[in-house]
């Protein structure tokens, strides 16, 4: 005596795709994954399956048949299909399909990977989307920003809380966004509003900046000198505040309009750049210094779990970490975690030899990076900061290997 399972592959290998899909409708029991169990070794017969389950209607065990012989990108639809956007977001990324995974994971609720695929991909204004839904106002904010959607950007901003770790970055670029619709009173009162009762430091630095700035555009010169004069008191070589204060002070007031932030990580690096020059590399370079290389670096922001850096791969960028953690792992075991300031990639200037470790994000890290070839190119047309350079480099050389033998 036949089973139901044994009917309806019978019926399927003799190809009587409608009699079998009759009799898989009229059986109450899940037999899908049992059918598929049984198929799976004869890709063939799982061919004829699906199209059992496809004219069945059961696009879940559909997409299950793709997925056995590895055409994730046609699992990816089924699954679709299936309503299951979050298990087609999983196919399409195994798929290399990086924007078809974003939409379906924001199909899918699943906003923030949404917008992090989105962020790779360059799609700004999509990722701006995704980080609204997912309620993070900042990130939604800072995207819509630098993609041109300055009407939406500005609310998304100006909604971050003053105990948010993202206050002051997110005041910084609302009163950017509010300058250049034109609106730079309502820039200044933000400005105002976070620095009230706040001394110059290396986090409000560039509020100060950026408050002198519109206050110049704005024509007042006096109010522009005097918080200019405050920057000076903290720190002469931050940025181009002698410059800036010298032009004003002798009533250079033609100077160009404010220049727009790329990204959040943007002003809060050029203020970190001078921090590292206590413990990083480049600690002998002058601000001035550090400036004519900034440029160089790119700008890059990694979700929690990203592998950065992959043991055995080609080490072709140097890294410096501005905001979060990472891990350095050897063989799968942790060997060190990095924080602000930390260097990593920078062994590759030496010997070319693949990467020694894998690195991986921790926490959601903002991160300057630079390829090994444009770097040496940036030393090698620079012969006072390749100097400082390899002087640091051969004293941090020297205490690793102190350290190694101890």
């Amino acid at each position: 005596m036949q089973t139901e399972i044994e009917r309806i592959e019978a019926l399927i290998a003799s190809e009587r795709v409608a009699d079998a899909v009759a009799l898989l409708s009229e059986t109450r029991a899940p037999l899908g994954y049992q059918l598929i169990e049984r198929t799976a070794r004869d890709g063939h017969r799982l061919g004829r399956l699906a199209k059992v389950f496809y004219e069945a209607r059961s696009f879940r065990m559909v997409a299950l048949c793709f997925e056995q012989v590895g055409s994730f990108s046609q699992a990816g639809k089924m699954y679709l299909k299936a309503n299951d956007a979050l298990s087609a977001a999983e196919m399409f990324w195994r798929d290399g399909q990086e924007l078809e995974a974003a939409q379906a994971y924001e199909q899918g609720g699943e906003y923030s990977k949404a917008a992090s695929l989105y962020l790779r991909l360059d799609e700004v204004a999509k990722a701006g989307t995704a980080f609204e839904k997912a309620g993070d106002g900042f990130q939604a904010g800072r995207c819509l920003l630098q993609a041109g959607r300055t009407d939406r950007a500005i609310p998304l901003l100006q909604s971050v809380l003053p105990e948010s770790e993202h206050y002051l970055e997110a005041t910084l670029l609302a009163a950017e966004g509010l300058h250049q619709a034109q609106l730079s009173a309502l820039g200044v009162r933000r400005l105002e509003l976070a620095l009230e009762q706040r001394e110059v430091d290396a986090e409000t630095a560039p509020l100060f900046r950026q408050l002198a700035l519109i206050h110049r555009d704005l024509g007042d010169l006096t109010t522009a000198r005097s918080v200019l004069e405050r920057l000076a008191a903290w720190n002469m070589g931050f940025e181009d505040t002698t410059e800036l204060l010298s032009r004003l002070t002798v009533g250079m007031d033609d100077i160009s309009p404010v220049e727009p932030l790329d990204d959040f990580m943007d002003a809060r690096t050029r203020a970190g750049l001078e921090r590292l020059k206590d413990h990083a590399l480049l600690a002998d370079c002058s601000l001035s210094e550090l400036r004519r290389i900034y440029d160089h670096f790119e700008r890059k922001l990694v979700e929690p779990g990203t592998p950065i850096i992959s043991e055995g791969d080609a080490g072709r960028f140097l890294f410096i970490l501005v905001r979060g953690r990472v891990s350095v792992r050897r063989g799968g075991e942790e060997i060190a975690q990095l924080t602000p300031g930390s260097w990593f990639g920078e062994m590759s200037l030496v010997d070319e030899e693949p990467a020694s470790a894998t690195v991986v994000a921790l926490d959601t890290c903002g991160m300057l990076s630079i390829s090994l070839d444009d770097f040496r190119h940036v030393l090698d047309a620079d012969a006072e900061v390749a100097r400082k350079f390899y002087k640091q480099f051969s004293r941090e050389l020297s205490q690793r290997l102190r350290r190694a033998q101890a």
